[in-house]
């Protein structure tokens, strides 16, 4: 009884502040609809950041915008490239579909925006690639467009992001079953320093062609480096090392079992 007086206090308390502050579009049906937590919700998306400016607070704000509204920066970003109508406005909206998994519109959009004096420009070569290349990862889009952006980001500028490409055409002749070539560009990305991403792409080419002792090392390097890191390094390879840390698990059962 006492927690069901305290919910509805805190969102009547919650509306009133709704209300004064002229907050009411969407905030007003998320408290409503959504008791306890679009009151909480909102608390964090916009108290918070009035008490501690920016920084945290906006960081918090956002986060809990993008899991009520998923699609709500996607949406300013095609309003923006609808009425500044430039190939960069447009290409931060493609960025975004690229994020949110919509690769073939992503794509299609660089397409459309790379003529003129943007058709060889290798940035948006470089982001195409990137969409063409998660959506094939993903099953969502056929290897052969992969192929198509990466054969355009090649003549674009023989000199830009050389590992990027050579990494591409690891991850294409992997997809398209040429291990050998597969293999030749892998190896030269990893000589000297490869980044982890490159070294955990690397193991699990090597893990597909039965060679576990060799992703076993490629894997462990990349966990160490993961406990030596700094903040920052650990936060900007998060995905990679916590991806390096699955696949070990998988490489050593395998490896267990052989």
């Amino acid at each position: 009884m006492l927690y069901a007086i305290a919910v509805i206090a805190v969102q009547v308390m919650t509306l009133v502040h709704v209300v004064r502050t002229e907050r009411t579009q969407p905030w007003l049906w998320v408290v409503l609809f959504f008791p306890l937590i679009g009151s909480i919700v909102y608390l964090v998306a916009e108290v918070l950041p009035d008490v501690l400016g920016q920084g945290a607070g906006r960081r918090a704000m956002n986060a809990a915008q993008n899991r009520l509204d998923p699609e709500r920066h996607l949406r300013a970003l095609k309003e923006q490239a609808e009425t500044i109508d430039t190939p960069q406005a447009h290409a931060d909206y493609a960025r975004e579909l690229t994020r949110l998994g919509r690769f073939a519109e992503a794509i299609a959009i660089y397409e459309r925006i790379m003529s003129g004096l943007f058709a060889d420009d290798p940035e948006l070569a470089y982001a195409a690639s990137l969409a063409a290349f998660e959506g094939a990862e993903r099953g969502a889009l056929p290897w052969r467009q992969a192929r198509t952006t990466l054969e355009r980001l090649e003549t674009a500028d023989p000199k830009f992001r050389t590992k990027d490409r050579a990494l591409f055409r690891a991850r294409l002749a992997a997809a398209e079953g040429d291990a050998a070539k597969a293999q030749e560009e892998f190896i030269a990305l990893n000589k000297g320093y490869s980044s982890p991403e490159v070294r955990v792409r690397y193991a699990h080419f090597l893990y597909t062609q039965g060679c576990l002792d060799d992703a076993h090392a490629l894997l462990s390097s990349v966990m160490t480096e993961a406990k030596r890191a700094t903040p920052h390094v650990r936060q900007m390879n998060a995905d990679w090392f916590q991806q390096a840390e699955t696949a070990l698990n998988v490489v050593d059962d395998a490896r267990a079992k052989s």
